[in-house]
């Protein structure tokens, strides 16, 4: 999981732009699958101990937020 703090989005058109870049440039670096949301209920969730079944458990969370 990889939390980021954007500026305000105006535009729905500039948040997917943004989220689409942000989850390539992810994906290369990291060498794995990314889900990119800028959600801050899961922002907040994050933590540096999650136990990995809480770390699945956001991640399955963003996956339906941007599903």
């Amino acid at each position: 999981l990889i939390a980021v703090l954007t500026k305000p989005f105006y535009l729905k058109s500039e948040r997917d732009l943004a989220r689409s870049a942000l989850e390539k440039e992810a994906e290369t670096l990291l060498g794995a699958d990314v889900a990119v949301v800028f959600d801050l209920t899961i922002f907040r969730a994050m933590a540096d101990n999650l136990p990995d079944g809480e770390k699945r458990a956001l991640y399955d969370e963003a996956l339906d937020i941007i599903s």
